[in-house]
């Protein structure tokens, strides 16, 4: 329909070529990002995230809310059983808007238990999500 491919071309031009085919893959893996704390001070919103990951092309979108604008550098972590950093697969400033899309370039959640998104410089994050297992 005119509306449905309305719809797919607005999120092919917001988010990038093949985002609808790794949005609906039934491959991706998908990792909803939670905030760890609830908000505090002048803070209005609790941020939210999203990664999906496309086992088969080793890459991924994350899509996040509520980021301090402008003001931080942010980093996403791929964390082990025990919490401990396997490694940073990407770090990034929070857009104006505070809504962020990026894309990760090599991503595998092979080994990985959880996902942390957290504040350059900081010991705890901002937002957590686990990795399910098919």
């Amino acid at each position: 329909t005119v509306a449905a491919n309305a719809a797919v071309d607005k999120l092919r031009g917001d988010f990038g070529a093949g985002f609808d085919r790794m949005l609906l893959g039934e491959h991706t893996q998908i990792v909803q990002l939670s905030p760890v704390h609830e908000p505090v001070g002048t803070q209005r919103s609790r941020p939210t995230g999203l990664l999906l990951v496309d086992p088969n092309a080793n890459t991924a979108n994350l899509l996040v809310k509520g980021l301090a604008a402008q003001t931080d550098s942010y980093e996403l972590l791929l964390l082990d059983g025990d919490g401990k950093v396997i490694r940073t697969v990407a770090t990034f400033r929070s857009s104006p808007t505070q809504f962020d899309v990026k894309t990760i370039a090599q991503i595998s959640l092979e080994g990985v238990t959880a996902v942390a998104l957290q504040r350059v410089g900081d010991a705890s994050p901002l937002l957590v999500g686990t990795v399910g297992r098919a």
